[in-house]
């Protein structure tokens, strides 16, 4: 078996492959690539998040972690879909991700009972028009509560 086709087996096929090895520098071999491929995809990893932070800010590097995760998970599901129809609900599922916050940001603000303040009723207009400037989970928000507190 080739090097490059040893790192597209998945764990369960690796490990086979490691357990029949026949000799001990063979097994050496196939633990070594083994570690190797592990090693590349927490580069691939850290490399992706690190660009995503970058890219989207500090604050937002969650959203880098959770593209990965994405990506991650259902390159490997079977929906029952050919690749290209596959690619192409993926696209559509990251354009939702992407967009869907500029909508709900447009909608209007929540009711006055759900407003995060420590008053239930108390309070003036002015502090409900701050907490709910932009999204209901903007940032401003969660600054100005944090400093209220």
């Amino acid at each position: 078996m080739t090097f490059y086709h040893e790192l597209q087996l998945n764990q369960a096929g690796s490990k086979t492959v490691i357990r029949n090895a026949a000799d001990r520098r063979e097994k050496l071999r196939h633990i070594a690539i083994y570690l190797f491929k592990i090693a590349i995809t927490m580069l691939f990893c850290m490399g992706f998040v690190m660009g995503a932070s970058s890219l989207l800010g500090e604050e937002n590097s969650i959203v880098g972690v959770v593209v990965l995760l994405f990506l991650m998970v259902f390159k490997n599901a079977d929906f029952g879909i050919c690749m290209k129809h596959s690619l192409f609900v993926i696209a559509v599922i990251f354009a939702v991700l992407a967009g869907g916050h500029t909508r709900l940001s447009a909608a209007s603000p929540p009711p006055r009972h759900f407003c995060p303040t420590r008053e239930s009723s108390a309070g003036s207009a002015s502090d409900y028009r701050r907490i709910t400037a932009g999204s209901p989970f903007s940032i401003r928000s969660a600054r100005w509560l944090s400093q209220r507190d």
